[in-house]
C-alpha cells in the first residue's frame, strides 16, 4: 500500500501566560458567540484572547471561514511575536482543513517569520509542501522545500515527529536513484513481446522513473491479454504508474476500467477509492470524490475479511466531519470489531459511484 499521509499537527502543549493549552479543543466557560457553522463570523474582538478561543471554538464547530477570520482578528490585536506566530500557525491548519494548500503556505511562513523557533509551524510547512509534491500540485522542489523545514524542526526537537523527514527523505532517496539508473532503451519495446514480458518491461522502467516507457509497456501488455483477469492487472498497474508519479487524475479512468473488468477484486477496489481520496485531499476535488472514496472503501470491506479498513475510518471521519448526515448511513454499518457487516440495498447507499491503496501490481 502507499500509505504517505503525513500529519499536520494544531499546537503543541505550550504553557500560555494568558490562557491555557493550544493543543487541547475549547473548555466549557469561553465566551458565547453566535456561531455559523461553515460561515464567517461578524464579531469584532477587542483583545488577542477573546479572538483566538473564539477561532478555535468555530473550528470546533466546523466554522472554518469564520475561525480564520477570528485568527486573523487576533493577529493584528497583539505585538507579542510568539501569539501572533501561534495565532497564524493555527490560521495554516485552518486552511489545511479546507484543503487549500497554497493559503495553508502563506499563514505558516508568516508563523514562522513570527518565530523561527515555533516548531510545530515548522512540521505543519513542511507538510503542506510535502502534499503539493505528494497531489502533483508542485515539482521536486517542493518535496525538496518539505525536507528543509522538517530538518528545522527536528534540529529543535529531534524527537517531534521525525517520521515525517524520513518518510519525505526516502521519497527524495526514490527520485536520485531514478537519476543515477541506466535508463532502458525505449528499443526494448517491440511489438513482439509476450504479455508477460511487456509486464515485466514495464515494472522494471516503473521502478527506474521512466514513467513514458511504463505505461507504453503496460498498455501493450493490456493488448496481449488473453484474459479478463490479466487484462484488467495490466490496466490497473497504468493507473498505479500515474498515481506513484503524482498524477491522480490521470490515475482514475484507469483504475475504473480495472474494476469494471474485475468489479470484486479489492485491490483494484481500494485502489480507486485512494484515488478519489486523493483527488478530495488535495483540494482538486469535492464531497462527491470523499463520497466516492468512502463508499468503494466500505465495498471492500463488505468482501469479506477487514482489508485496509484504516482507509476506510479515515475517509468516514472525514465525511462525519463535512456532512455528518451523509456519514450516519456508513456508521451504523460497522460491526463490533471495526468492519463492514453486509453490503446494504441499492437505495441507502450511492452504489453508483465507480468504485485505497494497497496500489498492488
Amino acid at each position: 500500500m502507499i500509505e504517505k499521509r503525513l500529519k499536520y499537527f494544531r499546537s503543541e502543549f505550550f504553557v500560555w501566560i494568558i490562557f491555557v493549552l493550544l493543543y487541547l479543543k475549547p473548555v466549557m466557560g469561553w465566551s458565547q458567540l453566535t456561531l455559523q457553522p461553515s460561515g464567517s463570523s461578524s464579531e469584532v474582538f477587542t483583545s488577542f484572547q477573546t479572538a483566538y478561543q473564539a477561532g478555535d471554538q468555530l473550528m470546533h464547530q466546523n466554522g472554518w471561514k469564520g475561525a480564520i477570520q477570528a485568527y486573523q482578528q487576533a493577529v493584528s490585536l497583539t505585538t507579542n511575536h510568539y501569539l501572533k506566530s501561534v495565532a497564524e500557525n493555527s490560521e495554516g491548519w485552518a486552511w489545511i482543513t479546507l484543503h487549500n494548500y497554497s493559503r495553508a503556505k502563506r499563514s505558516l511562513k508568516r508563523a514562522i517569520h513570527y518565530d523561527s523557533s515555533n516548531k510545530v509551524a515548522l512540521s505543519n510547512l513542511g507538510v503542506v509542501y510535502y502534499r503539493m509534491y505528494e497531489f502533483g500540485l508542485e515539482g521536486i522542489r517542493s518535496l525538496k522545500q518539505a525536507i528543509k523545514y522538517f530538518k528545522k524542526c527536528n534540529a529543535i526537537d529531534a524527537n517531534y515527529h521525525p517520521e515525517l523527514l524520513i518518510r519525505a527523505q526516502e521519497d527524495l532517496d526514490d527520485v536520485d536513484s531514478w537519476a543515477q539508473a541506466t535508463p532502458i532503451p525505449s528499443r526494448e519495446l517491440r511489438k513482439s513481446l509476450s504479455y508477460q514480458d511487456s509486464i515485466a518491461l514495464g515494472d522494471q522502467a516503473q521502478s527506474q522513473g521512466q514513467l513514458p516507457l511504463a505505461l507504453k509497456a503496460f498498455q501493450l501488455a493490456a493488448r496481449e491479454a488473453h484474459s479478463m483477469r490479466s487484462k484488467a492487472s495490466a490496466i490497473n498497474r497504468q493507473g498505479k504508474a500515474w498515481l506513484d508519479y503524482h498524477f491522480p487524475s490521470k490515475a482514475l479512468s484507469y483504475f475504473k476500467q480495472a474494476v469494471k473488468l474485475e468489479p470484486n477484486q479489492r485491490i483494484y477496489l481500494n485502489n480507486l477509492g485512494f484515488t478519489y481520496w486523493e483527488i478530495y485531499d488535495s483540494g482538486l476535488g469535492n464531497i462527491s470524490d470523499l463520497i466516492h472514496a468512502v463508499n468503494l472503501f466500505y465495498r471492500v470491506n463488505a468482501l469479506g475479511d477487514s482489508y485496509r479498513i484504516e482507509n476506510f475510518k479515515m475517509a468516514l471521519a472525514e465525511l462525519q466531519r463535512v456532512d455528518p448526515k451523509d456519514a450516519q448511513k456508513y456508521e451504523v454499518l460497522l460491526g463490533q470489531n471495526g468492519n463492514p457487516n453486509a453490503m446494504p440495498s441499492t437505495g441507502s447507499l450511492n452504489t453508483n459511484s465507480t468504485l485505497n491503496s494497497d496500489l498492488s501490481n
